[in-house]
């Protein structure tokens, strides 16, 4: 049986689920709301660039330990192409389509579902 010892801890963002992040991120260098266009590995080390040419560092000089992409899909994909981290691209792999599953695939596939309601009142 699960008691309190056994579980992890838990967390409430009392303020919402962005002061859970802040939180949890106070003991770390963060970088919020920021275009990031390139990132690079270095060894262990992350370098993260504001244009696709790598000219132009972020945080200049600095480099970080870990880097969490807080976008999904194809941006995320496109982002570390080039990062020098193969499995970490191949699992951000994606595709966009209206496959609902019937094709086995090595992919994320981005689906999009559009509803329109009309209400229409009797005469």
């Amino acid at each position: 049986p699960l008691t309190p010892e056994h579980l992890p801890p838990t967390f409430t963002g009392a303020a919402g689920i962005g002061s859970l992040s802040s939180f949890l991120g106070d003991a770390c260098t963060t970088v919020k709301d920021t275009w990031v266009a390139a990132v690079r590995r270095d060894g262990e080390r992350w370098r993260v660039f504001r244009d696709a040419k790598c000219t132009q560092e972020l945080c200049k000089g600095e480099e970080f330990g870990m880097v969490a992409v807080a976008h999904c899909g194809k941006c995320a994909e496109r982002l570390m192409r080039n990062a020098d981290a193969p499995a970490v691209h191949r699992a951000l792999r994606a595709r966009f389509g209206a496959d609902l599953g019937t094709r086995k695939e090595d992919r994320l596939m981005i689906r999009s579902l559009y509803a329109l309601c009309v209400a229409v009142p009797k005469e």
